[in-house]
Order: structure tokens, then C-alpha cells, then sequence
């Protein structure tokens, strides 16, 4: 081969030389190519007096480059394949949905650590945005030990996350040649740290950050991973923060609708139960009641507002309040479940069931008259058995004039009174009958009203899977009424 050709084809003087001494005669060169992509290409070479390669073999080497080129393209989607799915699962574990079900301090912490592990990282920290807007505080942090060497609140606009909180960008930095001013000093101790804001829309949630305390620094798949995650980590905090704003209302809410307090009961102990179905609003639609009316009478109220959640729950307090004020205006037990009756047709679009009665000491005994309209009926216990008392009459709101049933028991030491709503009952997952109802009852029966309700409550748990309905549960148990 001539010599210009040689020196055009090598890439130095050393490579010439060399292809030189090896007396190349011929070569080959056959381009790698699939689908259209350039992957390489393959050189064959002849030394010394062998005659040049011919057409057949140019033809049989340019083959043998297409079928090498399907191999490698082949290849390398199964690499390219493995990475994405590295990938995926790497933002899976960080990301989880489930992950959205706890509490927003164990959120945080869970989310922490999986990130740390996905980045291989030895530092992770969260700080939220405060109410002011005017700083970040601590929303969790792994491996910046005891809180000695961080700052538990930090201004937006100084340190490194307040920087990237003022900046809303992502910033690496490397603190050892860095002149970067950290408000915490356990971040100046690391080799390289990486952090992300955390946004919904254009409201900042907070920031997110991740360091190693030795090189190698974080690549662009980590980084890649970090934004992603950064993206699906504030959804989920700023909808957990507003739903603890909501729950916060509710909970204001319910202590306003329910007793603070039970009124002592001549002679009697009593506790109260109460669940809504919504867990998550902490409100229904039961309600229940223990109050003094005068010196002589103690009234007791029970009822189930139609429907669940914060509508339904809207008008137990109007049926307390109303209840309680009929009471105080009349001698007779079914006129203040008429009243409510009246509330409810006037007020309301919905109907509810409700019990009332009032406890009085008598001479030698106490003395239980209720009234009921339309709601499952009180169950007596004396001893081992189990008595259902009176009978339902009509529900409140429902029809024009409603005829309650009235009904009165005598209460001998040890007897216990149980009232409760139809969330108890009536489901589709394990309902109980009369017969059913008895023996758990009795099952669980304690003249210590609070351990018989914790009992009943975790029994009622065990045996269904899912709570459908609001319980109300009140528990009366004589003890000196003679």
C-alpha cells in the first residue's frame, strides 16, 4: 500500500510505523450498522504477500458486520432496558402511593430514608415551609446526628435550602471548595450535597435534600431521581397538610356535637362510646347525651341523625340542644322527642331515630322511663340474661304525627342498661340479630362500664373486617339503688 495512503489512514507516527513493520498488504474496513444507527465498524487486515481480499470476501465480511450490528443494537436495548427499569424502581420506592396513607411526620421519615437509600446517600433532610412563609422549619432529617449541628428553622433566602427555597431551583454544591455559607454547620462537612424545592403549582411546600460525606458526587440519574421525587413528595405533603387542616375543624367540630362530660346518674356508672364510619372526619350522624334536667331527673338521649359524615353530623347538635331544652318544659318523657320531631321536620331534609328517657330515685329504687322514636330498642342485663325493652315507634321527621313508644324498667343492683345506634347492627358484614347482639353482650358484660365498652368495642373490631355505619354506645350499670 503506498505510503500516503498509510499516513492518511493512521492516527500518529507511531501507529505508521508499526503498521509498517507489519507489512499490511490489504484491510478491510466494513461499517456496524442497525436500524439506520452507525454502531461501529469492523477491520480486517492482511500482512506480508497475501493477495487483497476479493469481492466474496468484502461481501462475507460486510454480512458478518450486519449480523455482529443486530447483536449489539440487541444488546444494548436489554442494558438500556435493565437502566430504565432501575430507574423505575428506584422512583417506585421512593414514591409509593401507600406511602400517602401515613401520618405526615412518619410520611416524611419513611420517604427520607428510601431516597437516602436510592441515592446511596448518607444525609437526608425535609423542611417544611412555615405558616409565615418567611422561613423553612425541621420536617425530619437521617445522618445529621442530634440536632446540634443543623438549624431547626432556617430563613427563606439564607443557607442552602433557604437559598434554593428563595431560588426555587435545584442546586448542588460541594462544600469542601465551596465558599457557600450553610446556616447548619454539619452540611459544611460533607463531601457534596444536593437539594430540590418542593412546589405544587407556584406554592413552595418546602425543600428537599440529600448529601454523601465522600466523592463520588451524585450523577444525573440520582439527580434526575431526586426532581421526580421531589415533584410527588410536595402533592403529597401539601394534601396532607390539608387534610390535617380539615381534621382539625372536624375535631372542633365533634367536641361541640358530643358530651365534654357525662352527668352522674342516681345510683349508676356510665360510660360512652362513639366511632363515626368516616375515620378520617372524626364526625357522624349519632349522637348521645347524659344530662340533669332538675334535682329529681337525669335525662339520658340516644339517636341517629340519616345519613354520615359533616352533613348528617350538622344536626346532632341541634337534636341535643333541643332535646335538652324540652326536657326542662315538661313532665311527660315523649314530648321532648316530639319537639326534636318538630326541629327536624322544620330544619332538616332528613329524618333521624332517637331515645330519650330520664333515671329517678325513688324511695327504695331507681327508676328508667324512656320514650322512643323509630330506634333500636335498650337491652337490659340482669344477671345471665339479656332483655330487649319496649317497643321502636316511628321515626322523627318522617311522617306528621309520629307515635313514640314509652316504655319504664325498675333497676335492680348489678343490672346493666345498653343503648346503642343500628351502626352495630345493621351491616352487611356480620349483622346482629337480637340473639347475637345478647351473647356478645353478655360476653362482655363488667360492672365497670369503661372496661365493658373498651371490651364490646374490640370484640365489634374482631369481628368485622370494615366499619360501615356510625356506632354510638352508652352504658349504664346500677350499682346503689335502693
Amino acid at each position: 500500500m503506498p505510503v500516503e495512503f498509510l499516513r492518511d489512514t493512521t492516527q500518529d507516527a507511531h501507529h505508521l510505523e508499526l503498521v509498517q513493520t507489519l507489512r499490511f498488504s490489504s484491510y478491510v474496513t466494513v461499517p456496524v450498522v442497525a436500524r439506520g444507527e452507525v454502531m461501529g465498524a469492523v477491520t480486517t487486515i492482511r500482512i506480508g504477500s497475501r493477495a487483497p481480499f476479493d469481492d466474496a470476501e468484502v461481501a462475507l465480511l460486510a454480512d458478518l458486520a450486519r449480523r455482529a450490528a443486530v447483536h449489539l443494537h440487541n444488546a444494548r436495548l436489554y442494558e438500556e432496558r435493565d437502566i430504565a427499569l432501575n430507574r423505575l424502581r428506584r422512583f417506585q420506592e421512593v414514591t409509593d402511593l401507600a406511602l400517602a396513607a401515613l401520618p405526615l411526620d412518619d410520611f416524611i421519615d419513611e420517604v427520607m430514608l428510601r431516597l437516602q437509600r436510592a441515592v446511596q446517600a448518607d444525609t437526608a433532610r425535609v423542611l417544611l415551609v412555615t405558616d409565615d412563609s418567611r422561613s423553612l422549619h425541621g420536617g425530619g432529617s437521617i445522618g445529621l446526628g442530634d440536632g446540634a449541628g443543623w438549624k431547626d428553622e432556617v430563613p427563606i433566602g439564607f443557607g442552602f435550602a433557604g437559598h434554593i427555597a428563595e431560588s426555587r431551583k435545584m442546586l448542588v454544591v460541594f462544600p469542601p471548595s465551596s465558599d457557600f455559607e450553610f446556616a447548619s454547620p454539619a452540611l459544611g462537612d460533607l463531601a457534596v450535597i444536593a437539594g430540590v424545592p418542593l412546589l405544587v403549582g407556584d406554592a413552595l411546600i418546602g425543600v428537599l435534600h440529600v448529601g454523601r460525606r465522600a466523592l463520588p458526587a451524585f450523577d444525573d440519574d440520582d439527580l434526575t431521581l431526586l426532581q421526580l421525587a421531589a415533584e410527588r413528595i410536595a402533592v403529597a405533603i401539601h394534601e396532607s397538610q390539608q387534610f390535617e387542616r380539615e381534621r382539625q375543624k372536624t375535631l372542633a367540630l365533634q367536641s361541640s356535637l358530643l358530651p365534654s362530660a357525662l352527668a352522674p346518674v342516681p345510683g349508676c356508672a356510665a360510660a360512652a362510646r362513639y366511632r363515626p364510619a368516616d375515620q378520617t372526619m372524626a364526625v357522624g350522624g349519632d349522637f348521645y347525651d347524659i344530662f340533669e334536667i332538675d334535682e329529681q331527673r337525669v335525662g339520658l338521649l340516644i339517636g341517629d341523625v340519616a345519613g354520615k359524615g359533616v352533613v348528617a353530623a350538622a344536626f346532632t347538635g341541634l337534636a341535643r340542644h333541643t332535646v335538652r331544652t324540652g326536657a326542662r318544659h315538661t313532665q311527660r318523657v315523649d314530648e321532648p322527642l316530639l319537639w326534636l320531631h318538630q326541629a327536624m321536620t322544620e330544619h332538616a331534609e332528613d329524618y333521624c331515630t332517637a331515645l330519650f328517657g330520664w333515671f329517678i330515685r325513688e324511695r327504695d329504687h331507681v327508676r328508667f322511663e324512656f320514650a322512643t322514636g323509630g330506634h333500636p330498642l335498650p337491652v337490659l342485663l340482669r344477671g345471665d340474661r339479656a332483655v330487649t325493652l319496649g317497643s321502636p315507634g316511628v321515626p322523627l321527621g318522617l311522617i306528621d304525627d309520629p307515635k313514640l313508644s314509652r316504655s319504664d324498667v325498675a333497676l335492680e343492683r348489678g343490672d346493666i342498661l345498653v343503648f346503642y345506634t343500628d351502626g352495630i347492627t345493621d351491616t352487611r358484614d356480620r349483622p346482629l340479630d337480637d340473639d347475637a347482639l345478647h351473647e356478645l353482650l353478655l360476653a362482655v358484660a363488667n360492672p365497670d362500664p369503661e372496661k365493658m365498652g373498651d371490651a364490646f368495642m374490640k370484640r365489634l373490631r374482631e369481628l368485622r373486617a370494615t366499619q360501615e355505619d356510625d356506632i354510638a354506645l352508652v352504658l349504664v350499670v346500677a350499682h346503689d339503688v335502693t
